[in-house]
């Protein structure tokens, strides 16, 4: 798991897990690099790729995997609507579907610093 929360609590006591490193979440350039190899070669993100920099810059504070997530849902919700391409719009309904998940959980993922 990524969430230190959801980790046992037997496996987190002293002589086990205890060195717990801290990484922060990617920049802009990093996080655009993440949205172009997810969507490279997916048929229905080609119509989407070319806003990878906007994108980028709405997930700011995310991590990769937040990120996979949202252009997965994204890439899906136009197959579920019978579509051959998503739009972004249904990136930005994942993206705020993300949002409110991540802040009614309050769960920090493993690695990634709590910018709160």
């Amino acid at each position: 798991t990524n969430y230190y929360d959801a980790i046992d609590k037997a496996a987190t006591r002293s002589g086990r897990l205890d060195t717990v490193i801290k990484i922060d979440y990617p920049d802009e350039r990093g996080r655009e690099d993440i949205i172009e190899k997810i969507l490279q070669n997916k048929d229905a993100a080609k119509n989407v790729i070319q806003y990878k920099n906007e994108f980028a810059k709405a997930t700011d504070k995310m991590s990769p995997a937040d990120i996979s997530s949202i252009l997965n849902k994204m890439l899906l919700r136009a197959i579920y609507d019978d579509r051959d391409f998503a739009t972004k719009e249904d990136f930005y309904v994942e993206l705020e579907v993300a949002k409110r998940k991540n802040n009614i959980s309050g769960i920090t993922p493993v690695g990634f610093k709590n910018s709160n």
